[in-house]
């Protein structure tokens, strides 16, 4: 009866709010969120549902092999990193760093564009745009969250990368082989999440390539800022923090950003130079 109650399009709204709610209750009770982190990505998820398919696979992605790789190495990482949480835990602000503004881009590409599959058959345009800054976006995300959680748990030690010199995993600004190739992996699974319908349109070389610029370009401009900007240092356990007043020893960067202002800096960038290039 409530389907004959409701339109078509109040019956995509209520299935992607129950979608959103249902993704924000898993990641709380799988601890990935906290609980303003959850009512955040209620929100983003909702939003972002409702975009479309497209959009809405893109962020199950993201969310489902973040959340994993997280918690791989967990007793490792805790006695690296001071700032791991089990699980993740990620607050409000996180959610909104990483999904805030691809759920308003898919909002502003839903309200322009009913038909969502326009923009992933067009070369260029205003709605090619827009899914190419999506795209990029979100490949940078789960690139950078790939490259840090298991790159983290490589058995080479990290290098800097503004100075290359070695410092102890977990530092903000140290790559290693294995997070690089943990990027591009990022990057290639956001990528199937377009490659189906943009495929027939024969596109799928387009996306490819903003998938793998966002992610490998992202991570490398994410560890940058991270390197300069971020600070690094270890605590009286000789775990690394970016608590400037809990470090005992000083590794690398300035406190001016912190690690989802250094992940939104990142993002947005990469996602801009998609847009620009795709009008």
């Amino acid at each position: 009866w409530l389907r004959s109650m409701l339109g078509p399009h109040a019956q995509w709204a209520l299935g992607s709010s129950a979608l959103g709610v249902l993704l924000a209750w898993h990641g709380h009770r799988r601890k990935s969120l906290s609980a303003s982190g959850a009512a955040a990505a209620a929100v983003v998820g909702s939003l972002t549902m409702y975009a479309g398919l497209v959009f809405g696979t893109v962020l199950l992605t993201m969310y489902f092999l973040g959340s994993r790789a997280t918690r791989l190495g967990a007793e490792r990482k805790l006695r690296l990193d001071a700032s791991y949480k089990q699980g993740g835990q990620r607050s409000w602000a996180q959610v909104l760093c990483v999904s805030g503004i691809p759920a308003a881009i898919a909002s502003l590409h839903a309200a322009a564009n009913p038909n969502g599959f326009d923009g992933l058959c067009a070369s260029h345009g205003p709605a090619a745009s827009l899914h190419g800054a999506f795209l990029a976006f979100f490949a940078c995300g789960l690139g950078d969250t790939l490259a840090s959680e298991l790159g983290v748990l490589s058995n080479a030690t990290p290098r800097l990368i503004t100075t290359w010199r070695r410092v102890p995993p977990g530092t903000n600004g140290g790559v290693t082989a294995l997070g690089t190739a943990a990027s591009a992996l990022g990057g290639l699974a956001v990528l199937l999440s377009y490659i189906p319908a943009s495929w027939a349109c024969g596109r799928a070389s387009q996306w490819a390539a903003v998938a793998l610029w966002g992610a490998v370009a992202g991570c490398a401009l994410d560890s940058l800022l991270g390197a300069t900007l971020q600070h690094s240092g270890t605590d009286r356990q000789g775990r690394v923090t970016d608590d400037k007043a809990a470090s005992m020893k000083h590794i690398s960067g300035f406190a001016v950003l912190s690690n989802a202002a250094v992940n939104l800096a990142s993002a947005s960038i990469v996602a801009a130079v998609a847009f620009l290039v795709l009008q």
